[in-house]
């Protein structure tokens, strides 16, 4: 029960941090704002523009709940979520999965390591492959994320119905997974 009341503190910690700007300077690039476009600049008709405001919205969103909880951004959570939720694939599968480039991912799978979020150890059927493994630090880390994920994700939905909520994830679930989005 101290953990779970320990956990809440936390994300409400997530939740102010995200409301204010923090004072730790980031770890990465400066964060950066997205203009305030007028509803006129964007064109209702305009899906790749749409989806590319909504994504940098969550996105900014996500990266300040990343660094709260101690992470360089939100690509570092991507990663460590996916991981906590797959079965042990090697750094190649995991940078498609996540969508980053190599040299991406070894930045990215190095500062986790070195926070003593993830190890990564040799694959026993090919000693030149390494496979990342979340640390149980690690495990904590993507629990308050998580929490802190649901309370911005609902925030962001909060002027839909249900009904509609349900139609926008599944619509964009087929929109990621359909043939022509996989590559």
């Amino acid at each position: 029960m101290v953990g779970v009341a320990a956990e809440q503190a936390s994300v409400e910690g997530a939740v102010e941090a995200e409301q204010t700007v923090s004072a730790r300077p980031a770890r990465q690039q400066p964060e950066q704002e997205g203009p305030d476009l007028p509803d006129s600049v964007i064109a209702p008709d305009d899906l790749a523009l749409l989806l590319y405001r909504a994504a940098q919205s969550m996105r900014l969103r996500m990266d300040r709940i990343a660094r709260h909880c101690g992470l360089g951004d939100s690509r570092d959570w991507v990663v460590l979520a996916v991981l906590a939720d797959s079965e042990q694939p090697t750094q190649l599968a995991l940078g498609r999965v996540v969508g980053v480039d190599k040299t991406t991912l070894t930045a990215v799978l190095d500062r986790l390591e070195r926070n003593g979020l993830v190890r990564r150890r040799p694959d026993p059927h090919d000693r030149r492959v390494r496979i990342p493994e979340v640390t149980d630090a690690g495990r904590g880390v993507v629990r308050r994320v998580e929490v802190a994920r649901a309370d911005r994700e609902a925030e962001a939905v909060d002027g839909l119905s249900a009904a509609e909520q349900d139609l926008l994830r599944e619509v964009l679930l087929r929109l990621v997974t359909t043939p022509a989005a996989l590559g």
